[in-house]
């Protein structure tokens, strides 16, 4: 991305944690669609009133995720000058980061698309169409359809929207004064909330889902301002994410002694900001465990794995193989190929793929970002 003329080069500090603590929240999302009566971790959760609870409000995860998401880029745009050559290489970048993937993720279900819609169960031929139309154009997220044959892809359909707004939001935030952070920081709140309790359901999600975000966003330009005057410090990182951990925990295990969904709402939000702020400071076991090279290139998979484990499911279902196992044992073995997998679809298809699609669209970028503080597995992980 080409830099404002009068601004100073972007350096751009990659931040393993941020990427490893991908691995763990991507498993957790696979164990929701494990849970369940009649399903492979039903044993589980059905013994353990904890494990269901911490499986059945896996979903929480994409408010780290989408935290995540805007930190990241709010971090590495932030001097970016938004002309038309800037904004198409942007526009480039984001369709190379998520759709490859996605694309691999519909090419696994086309033999089950293509029996649906030849069973004639799915309605007439043009609704048939819409409906494929809706999940090649990852519109899942505005409307439901009537089948969602990869559960997950409605989650796109919101980073999608986010990465639209995301020049006009930076732009607006690009002088962190308190004043502005402040008014992103309430707005990140009130969204949601005024959403949930002037409209009824269902609620187009990325807009539900877009305070997520704008959270983000929010702490990274607040992180830079703290970082320029040396506040941030690593020894603050284990006083925010330890305490954010443990009190999203609470949150989810006594969910329903909140009483109002709106109060739990808000507090996964608050707790996924602090998380993703302690972790970009550093500091701490959890942070060295999470910046290992093992855990950057599981929250490098990641993605990989929270887009294909449904689709693989569709057919492991199906498998003699998911028969012959004890539903736990199956569940085990199920992850496991999915991770497997995902490893390699991230390192010979979403890389290679991102890299050919940003020098085939875009041409090659005028300048690139100072890459400072990251390890070298971090450095092949790239942006978000």
């Amino acid at each position: 991305m080409r830099p404002a003329a009068s601004a100073p080069p972007v350096i751009v500090h990659l931040m393993p944690a941020l990427t490893g603590i991908r691995f763990p929240l991507a498993l957790w999302v696979v164990t929701n669609h494990l849970s369940g009566r009649g399903r492979m971790f039903g044993p589980l959760t059905t013994a353990s009133p904890a494990a269901f609870a911490l499986m059945d409000n896996a979903w929480v995860a994409l408010t780290v995720f989408f935290a995540i998401s805007g930190f990241v880029l709010a971090r590495r745009y932030y001097a970016t000058a938004w002309d038309g050559p800037t904004l198409v290489r942007y526009a480039v970048a984001r369709f190379a980061r998520i759709y490859p993937v996605y694309l691999i993720s519909l090419l696994i279900l086309v033999p089950i698309i293509s029996a649906e819609l030849r069973s004639g169960a799915l309605g007439p031929p043009a609704g048939q169409a819409g409906l494929v139309l809706n999940h090649i154009l990852i519109l899942q997220g505005w409307r439901p359809p009537i089948v969602n044959w990869n559960t997950p892809a409605w989650s796109l359909t919101c980073e999608v929207f986010f990465y639209a707004l995301f020049p006009i939001v930076i732009v607006l935030l690009r002088r962190p004064t308190w004043p502005r952070l402040a008014a992103a920081a309430a707005f990140a709140f009130a969204l949601p909330v005024a959403l949930r309790m002037q409209l009824d359901p269902p609620i187009a999600k990325p807009l539900l889902y877009f305070g997520d975000f704008l959270i983000g966003v929010a702490a990274g330009r607040f992180y830079d301002r703290m970082h320029a005057t040396g506040i941030v410090h690593a020894w603050i990182g284990p006083w925010l994410y330890g305490p954010a951990i443990a009190g999203g925990l609470l949150l989810v295990l006594y969910r329903n002694a909140l009483g109002s969904f709106l109060v739990f709402d808000a507090g996964i939000r608050l707790t996924s900001v602090v998380l993703v702020f302690g972790l970009a400071c550093g500091g701490g076991a959890l942070w060295r465990w999470l910046s290992s090279p093992l855990m950057v290139a599981g929250g490098g998979a990641a993605y990989a794995i929270y887009i294909l484990h449904v689709p693989v499911l569709w057919w492991y279902e199906r498998s003699d193989l998911r028969t012959a196992l004890p539903p736990v044992v199956a569940g085990v073995v199920y992850i496991a190929m999915v991770v497997a997998l995902s490893v390699i679809v991230w390192r010979q298809i979403e890389l290679p793929a991102n890299g050919i699609i940003r020098r085939w669209l875009s041409g090659p970028a005028q300048s690139r970002p100072v890459v400072a503080d990251a390890t070298p597995a971090a450095k092949r992980i790239g942006e978000t």
